[in-house]
């Protein structure tokens, strides 16, 4: 008797566990064969224009889907800055690992391309109403080596002591520089943030959270819940370094009573 109770268990065990399966497997086809979906990465709707003004370069290409992907919907859209130079044996996701050939690589495309379709993401966000509530962070897994190797045409290796983060939109205020580092890029000398305070800071789910702000000077504003700052604490088990915003109030930056309450004195 136990065995054949056993045995029932078990197989209606399986059987909700192919119920489950095939709910999500079915969520996913939905998903991927919307109309909505395919219209989002259809990149022909775009004009020639916005094409060309993303650039019509791989990393371009791929930062004008990215707007498209937040304009559809998307919560979290992750951008490989991909490029694809001549004359080189790196892959285009291997791009920026410029252990050699770093000047050539970096002058004739990594930085322009970036220059061009960065700043044509964020324009074009800020114009379509998009930016306040959509964060953009500009980012790598690490730095590279203050002084140049020895390499063929010179490059510069893996260096995790000191790099630089971008933000733009969600709420932050343009201009605002946080942290400093030595004169030869090495070390941080002034407000160091590691990886999982951007982490934390990130990934924090509130409803209505719409941005992060960042107070002058690298100095922080209490803008979030007394309880919602602990658990953000007790989960990275350090303090906060920059904190959440919760909800962005329409034209903020022209209210100077919430730029005094947000710690934007001018200076007399």
């Amino acid at each position: 008797l136990l065995s054949g109770l056993d045995r029932t268990f078990a197989t209606a065990h399986e059987v909700a566990r192919t119920r489950d399966l095939d709910s999500h497997q079915q969520r996913a086809l939905d998903l991927i064969l919307s109309q909505r979906t395919r219209e989002a990465f259809d990149l022909d709707l775009e004009s020639p224009e916005t094409h060309e003004r993303y650039g019509r370069f791989e990393m371009g290409q791929v930062l004008l889907l990215s707007r498209r992907l937040v304009e559809a919907g998307v919560r979290f859209v992750t951008a490989n800055a991909v490029s694809n130079p001549l004359n080189t044996t790196l892959a285009p996701f291997q791009i920026w690992d410029t252990h050699f050939d770093h000047f050539r690589l970096y002058d004739q495309n990594l930085m322009p391309e970036l220059d061009q379709s960065l700043s044509a993401l964020i324009s074009d966000l800020d114009q379509r109403g998009l930016l306040e509530e959509t964060l953009v962070v500009a980012m790598g897994e690490m730095g590279r080596t203050p002084q140049i190797n020895s390499a063929k045409d010179g490059g510069r290796d893996h260096w995790g002591r000191a790099y630089s983060v971008l933000w733009a939109g969600g709420g932050t205020r343009p201009g605002i520089i946080v942290g400093a580092t030595d004169r030869h890029a090495a070390e941080v000398k002034d407000l160091p943030a590691r990886p999982d305070d951007i982490a934390a800071t990130i990934f924090v789910e509130r409803e209505s959270q719409k941005g992060i702000v960042i107070g002058e000077g690298g100095r922080m504003m209490k803008t979030i819940g007394s309880q919602a700052r602990k658990e953000i604490e007790d989960m990275g088990g350090r303090k906060v370094f920059l904190e959440l915003r919760v909800k962005v109030s329409k034209d903020w930056r022209n209210d100077p009573n919430a730029l005094k309450q947000l710690g934007y004195v001018k200076k007399k």
